[in-house]
């Protein structure tokens, strides 16, 4: 028969204190120092093309009265140079970066709400290299703000095409598909099929059913109610058809598509505000819809996602074991009914269940995300700006501290 002694209380405790805390897989880049901002956006490109991811963002940094912009060169694996201005500050802006005219450079397209102006704007920036952008004088776009862009192929002539959505400077409430011939943009022939146009939510391209063509992702508010949708349209080569599905109609959300599971075709995650049937009052939601083969969806209810809105949802495979995982941050309702602010980032185990990672990210709100690897290492890094409960905004760059950098980690963009 076996027999264990008791450590001494005095010795356990200092063994217990003395035992090596768990390694942080994100370290806070204390070097990087912006503004920190909300209601905004941060982007990923690599704008001069020497093999560096540079950052492009803007947002609101102090309540409805002060915002700021800014491109930020990476000079060389993670030194980052004096702030380029490009473009007016603005928030609840979208920012979507996209080669117009296939010169390999990267091209940015740009709305918000310019305080300044008291002006909504909506712009396209030509990359002429060098961190020269010049303004297009492209008279058809639409100022709108309060939702989002996507580039697009969506005739399949090989130039990327705008969907852009939100709300205009009237007031009302609109969408426009701009096609591309070439480096010229027109209002596109293409018809999204009983769309009328959403705000306060979010879109995105994919091609869901793996036909060829891409198709397009609408949530947040549409007219003429403003009641909430989230809807897919399929693109059939000549127009937009809805596409009937399970997903919760939701606004003030985040949206991203990835193949979680890796069976070949893009399932769908988003974040924000819906009213359960018989229900009033809105609740926050966290919804993750595998894809089965293109026909149909179906929520994953093993994932215990925690419910978020006003927040960022984006998918990255941090720990290259060739499954996504996912960061997510936003508002989220306790219990007890307050409200805080909550960052999770939850590893995928590669069974369609998902384990919550410790982290020291802030838990941010109103917040914007964005994955890449800006210091050439092989590891998906975090960009991530917002709001902190009770404290003040933050833009923070958290290095990926992970020794499995033997592939090139994929961000996972559509």
């Amino acid at each position: 028969m076996l027999r264990f002694k008791t450590l001494p209380l005095t010795l356990a405790f200092v063994l217990f204190f003395a035992l090596p805390a768990a390694a942080q897989p994100f370290t806070l880049n204390e070097q990087f120092q912006l503004p920190g901002i909300t209601n905004g956006r941060v982007e990923w490109g690599d704008f001069d093309n020497n093999g560096f991811f540079d950052v492009v963002l803007s947002g609101e940094y102090t309540n409805n009265i002060d915002c700021y912009s800014a491109l930020i060169p990476n000079v060389h694996s993670g030194i980052f140079d004096i702030h380029v201005g490009i473009f007016d500050s603005s928030y609840f802006c979208a920012i979507q970066s996209g080669d117009v005219n296939n010169d390999n450079k990267i091209d940015i397209a740009y709305d918000g709400y310019n305080v300044i102006k008291s002006l909504k704007i909506t712009e396209l920036f030509i990359n002429k290299g060098n961190f020269i952008l010049h303004r297009s004088d492209i008279e058809i776009l639409i100022p709108m703000f309060q939702c989002n862009f996507n580039w697009g192929d969506v005739n399949n002539n090989g130039y990327q095409d705008i969907l852009h959505s939100g709300q205009k400077q009237d007031n009302d409430i609109d969408y426009q598909l701009y096609s591309n011939d070439k480096g010229v943009y027109y209002g596109s022939n293409i018809i999204i099929q009983g769309f009328l146009g959403t705000r306060r939510g979010d879109l995105a391209f994919c091609d869901m059913d793996n036909n060829g063509y891409i198709d397009c992702t609408f949530s947040g508010n549409t007219p003429p109610l403003l009641e909430r949708i989230t809807k897919i349209y399929k693109n059939n080569g000549v127009r937009f058809d809805i596409f009937n599905t399970v997903l919760k109609d939701m606004n003030i959300t985040s949206l991203d598509w990835a193949d979680y599971n890796n069976d070949g075709f893009l399932d769908i995650v988003i974040i924000g505000s819906y009213v359960p049937d018989g229900q009033f009052l809105p609740i926050r939601q966290t919804s993750l819809y595998t894809n089965i083969e293109g026909a149909y969806f179906i929520e994953n209810n093993l994932t215990n996602f925690i419910s978020l809105s006003e927040g960022s949802v984006k998918w990255g495979d941090y720990d290259n074991d060739g499954y996504p995982d996912v960061l997510m941050s936003g508002w989220h309702t306790m219990e007890n009914g307050i409200n805080t602010g909550i960052t999770k980032l939850y590893r995928n185990n590669g069974d369609e269940t998902f384990s919550e990672v410790v982290t020291d990210i802030k838990n941010f709100v109103l917040s914007t995300s964005a994955w890449a690897d800006y210091d050439n290492d092989d590891d998906l890094d975090i960009l991530i700006a917002g709001g902190v409960v009770g404290a003040q905004r933050y833009t923070h760059l958290y290095t990926n501290n992970a020794e499995v950098g033997n592939i090139r980690p994929n961000v996972l963009n559509n």
